[in-house]
């Protein structure tokens, strides 16, 4: 847990400013897809926090939340911008090296727990009904996204 936290001060860091100066600036074009990124991380960190104490067991609906909110930042954020500044080059240096430092946290914070899951709660009974919130939390968060980033485009 010590890794995903360490990993998701940049992403903290640069999601807050960007926050406060959308307001600062007057772009609240941008403002609900922002609220989204920062509140959703911020949700996840607190919950990688909290499983950061050993008196804390580590259960299926405690650590998918995580996995459902990384996977929808690398959805969302591959839609918006990481296919287009990364992928296929058409990005300014601090934008590629912006995109891929969002993106490799998100993937520590899929890849980490479900490996941690997979050593602690593979006889888990409720798996199947914890993988059920996993997707619904998932839908709610790729269908929100996706909104947001619509609404700005009207």
């Amino acid at each position: 847990m010590l890794i995903l936290f360490l990993s998701s001060i940049f992403s903290h860091y640069y999601s807050w400013w960007s926050f406060f100066n959308y307001w600062n600036d007057d772009f609240y074009s941008q403002w609900n897809h922002q609220l989204f990124f920062s509140l959703t991380e911020l949700f996840s960190t607190l919950i990688v926090l909290r499983l950061a104490d050993s008196r804390e067991s580590v259960r299926p609906f405690k650590v998918l939340p995580i996995v459902a909110v990384a996977a929808t930042h690398i959805v969302a954020s591959s839609w918006d911008q990481f296919l287009d500044n990364v992928i296929r080059g058409e990005g300014s240096a601090h934008q590629v090296l912006r995109d891929v430092c969002f993106m490799v946290p998100d993937i520590l914070h899929v890849v980490l727990p479900l490996l941690e899951l997979l050593c602690v709660c593979s006889h888990s009974h409720s798996l199947r009904r914890d993988c059920l919130l996993f997707c619904i939390l998932l839908t709610i968060g790729l269908v929100f996204s996706i909104y947001t980033n619509s609404v700005n485009d009207w």
